[in-house]
């Protein structure tokens, strides 16, 4: 009956994974926990039921964001590893979903003890495994993923270094054509990027150039991800571009964000976020080489960040502020007062006075500010 049961969760699960109905893992868990209350304590099967279950549970909080769902999960997981005969071949697999977990809450708490027990779990995963072992990659790459979480909340070196070591090698040990080889190299190619956030070196933005080509290379353009992808790339090229000021730099930029905007559709949740990115772009291009037709480009392309933003929207002051300024340093541009008065006909009025009001709070703009009153 415990097997039985085991199989009918596992079933469920299955389903879950193709549907995404949460009676699915519900109906799994039910199961699991059934098995468990008829299965002693000290029967073989006991550590992997509990595996499962906790599991399950992650999952499930996952998709519901309830504490006490990853809560459960860990409990069931540690009781797992207590049960698992050391040296078992399972104990490495159940450490790894073990470490996951703690990583799940912390996103969720930011408690610092549970991202240093998923470090803990984690590492201890790797060890119990040679390194041509299947699960190898993946628990070096969570390994990583939580030394970078870390970095984040501590601000220790050691950490981003250690991350970026330890994905090197999950990036190393991952064939090229399998599906998950992308996605480690943009995680890999991030904390190249967040390394170079703290500590300036030029080396480590150009390695996340890289490193973030390749992945761009090995993704099929009908890839989901491919947007995500090719808007990290562009803003690495950016950051580089503002460390060195090379106008190939921003032409980067703006080739992949341009590209970005192209593959999004444009009820897309992140469409603002990418044709702000592309505006501002353009708008440093301008100031940075001077030609006119890139501040055309930047007001255009912010005025569509307008049209496309609702009124209440938490993020219309800032989409305001940046046309604004781009109005008005084309205005310093060509000293032609129509980008002070006029309201382009892709805007509303209340919109667009709201951007005038925005510059208003600038000292910069106070005599401009008077003589439109």
């Amino acid at each position: 009956m415990s097997y039985c049961l085991n199989i009918l969760g596992e079933s469920h699960c299955r389903r879950f994974q193709h549907t995404r109905e949460l009676l699915d893992i519900e109906s799994a868990t039910s199961s699991l926990q059934k098995a468990i209350q008829i299965t002693p304590e000290a029967h073989a099967i006991m550590p992997s039921l509990l595996n499962h279950l906790g599991d399950l549970f992650r999952c499930h909080f996952e998709h519901t964001g309830e504490l006490m769902d990853i809560d459960v999960a860990i409990l069931n997981l540690q009781k797992a590893i207590d049960l698992t005969p050391e040296g078992h071949a399972d104990m490495s697999a159940c450490l790894s979903n073990t470490g996951t977990s703690f990583f799940r809450r912390f996103e969720r708490t930011g408690e610092l003890t549970d991202i240093e027990s998923a470090i803990s779990s984690l590492q201890k995963a790797v060890q119990l495994i040679p390194e041509t072992h299947a699960d190898m990659p993946t628990h070096l790459s969570n390994l990583g993923s939580a030394f970078r979480h870390r970095f984040e909340r501590t601000g220790e070196l050691t950490d981003i270094k250690s991350a970026i070591l330890t994905l090197q090698k999950a990036v190393r040990l991952t064939p090229d054509a399998h599906t998950n080889f992308p996605s480690r190299l943009m995680n890999l190619g991030s904390i190249f990027h967040c390394c170079f956030e703290h500590t300036g070196e030029l080396a480590d933005i150009d390695s996340a150039i890289l490193t973030l080509q390749n992945a761009v290379q090995h993704t099929p353009e009908e890839h989901a991800d491919m947007p995500t992808y090719l808007n990290n790339l562009g803003n690495t090229f950016f950051s580089h571009f503002e460390k060195t000021r090379e106008l190939m730099d921003i032409e980067n930029t703006i080739l992949n964000l341009q590209e970005v905007v192209q593959l999004t559709p444009e009820a897309h949740a992140y469409m603002l976020s990418h044709l702000n990115n592309l505006g501002n772009s353009f708008l440093s291009r301008f100031e940075h080489a001077g030609k006119l037709e890139d501040l055309e480009s930047a007001i255009s392309t912010l005025q569509k960040v307008i049209q496309l933003t609702p009124e209440a929207h938490a993020h219309m002051a800032s989409h305001l502020n940046n046309l604004a300024n781009s109005l008005f340093t084309r205005f310093k541009a060509t000293e032609n007062m129509k980008d002070i008065f006029d309201c382009p006909s892709s805007l509303c009025y209340p919109k667009y006075w709201k951007a005038v009001h925005t510059l208003h709070s600038c000292s910069y703009m106070g005599p401009v500010c008077r003589r439109i009153r």
